[in-house]
């Protein structure tokens, strides 16, 4: 991924990694490294920005974990473009002294892929919005720290291991040194195996190198960081398809009534503004499902002719449901809030 700050003015994004683990073969270390396990609940005094330094048990390298604090600057990400002087900044630490080039030779273990947005208004009335509007079964949704942040999992089970976490989050109020730009909204996606890299990445096998790593195939960060995708983009659309799949129909609707002031029940209200027979009766299984896409299923699935599966089966009722939901919460007029984070998003696929 290239990092870059852009900016305009009609947009303003940040791309690139927030946490960062490397693997760095032993031949890059100029002398032995100064080892240490970080503490994430009970810290220990080291550098800002050094999180660990570990031998790494299948290999005769390193893992060394990092964020992007080792700048210095809140609104800088790692990148193709500072990876060089990241390595100059880890040697002044003292706790490593290796190569210059040495980003030549690391491979990626695990990463945060992060878009930094500077947006219109406060993020604050954007995570208000997503959080009202998202209808979808596929990925699972967790609201943390007082409604600062929306996390997103995706997982195929109950018991099976979390596929996919998206985070999004209010990085001004992270911010307790009042250093990044006002009104950051921050999108993070958690890569965290060489699966998962590749996949979201589009690197294929021959990106990796096996050499004396037995099965492992690790990846070059030099390919993470050269890679032309935007993995945050894509799986934000996914999460937020049904979001913006009726937005005309959404935008169509929200000038007709205003929920603040009608004295009729809102959902008599909302059946109004439906001018579909199918809209009306895929609306009425909702309000009998009490407005939850788990109960729906459980009503139709008796009667269903085929088995396509729960995310294929509520899809149609999905922006139905995001239609209600933002005619409820009254925030029809700010729905052009939500284009501006898909176009900004959209935009930080960066050509060098």
């Amino acid at each position: 991924m290239n990092n870059q700050t852009h900016s305009s003015s009609s947009l303003e994004f940040n791309i690139g990694i927030d946490t960062l683990k490397i693997l760095i073969p032993k031949a890059c270390f100029m002398s032995e490294p100064t080892t240490f396990r970080g503490q994430y609940f009970a810290p220990v005094e080291h550098p800002e920005g050094l999180i660990s330094i570990l031998s790494d048990r299948t290999s005769t390298g390193y893992n060394i974990e990092i964020d992007s604090r080792i700048l210095g600057v809140s609104n800088h990400l790692i990148s193709k473009m500072n990876i060089a002087y990241v390595i100059q900044l880890l040697n002044r630490t003292g706790y490593v002294d290796l190569i210059p080039d040495a980003y030549n030779y690391a491979f990626v273990q695990s990463g945060d892929f992060t878009i930094d947005i500077i947006t219109e208004e406060s993020p604050e009335v954007y995570l208000k919005l997503i959080r009202a509007m998202y209808t979808g079964v596929k990925y699972r949704k967790e609201e943390h720290s007082r409604n600062q942040n929306i996390t997103f999992y995706y997982c195929r089970g109950k018991s099976t291991p979390k596929n996919v976490h998206f985070k999004i989050y209010d990085k001004t109020a992270k911010d307790k040194r009042n250093i990044v730009l006002k009104n950051t909204l921050r999108f993070e996606l958690r890569l965290n195996s060489y699966k998962k890299i590749r996949t979201h990445l589009m690197l294929s096998e021959n990106n990796a190198v096996s050499q004396d790593y037995g099965l492992r195939k690790p990846i070059p960060l030099m390919s993470v960081l050269n890679s032309k995708e935007n993995p945050v983009f894509n799986i934000y659309k996914d999460i937020t398809q049904s979001i913006y799949q009726y937005a005309n129909t959404i935008t169509a609707t929200s000038g007709v009534y205003s929920p603040a002031t009608v004295t009729v029940s809102k959902p008599v209200v909302f059946r109004a503004t439906l001018t579909s027979r199918k809209e009306l009766e895929r609306y009425s299984l909702l309000k009998e499902a009490e407005y939850d896409l788990d109960n729906l299923y459980s009503i139709i699935k008796p009667v269903l002719k085929s088995k396509p599966g729960k995310p294929a089966t509520v899809k149609p009722y999905g922006s139905i449901l995001a239609s209600y939901q933002l005619f409820r919460a009254g925030l029809q007029p700010q729905y052009s809030m939500l284009m501006e984070l898909y176009e900004k998003l959209q935009n930080g696929i960066l050509k060098t």
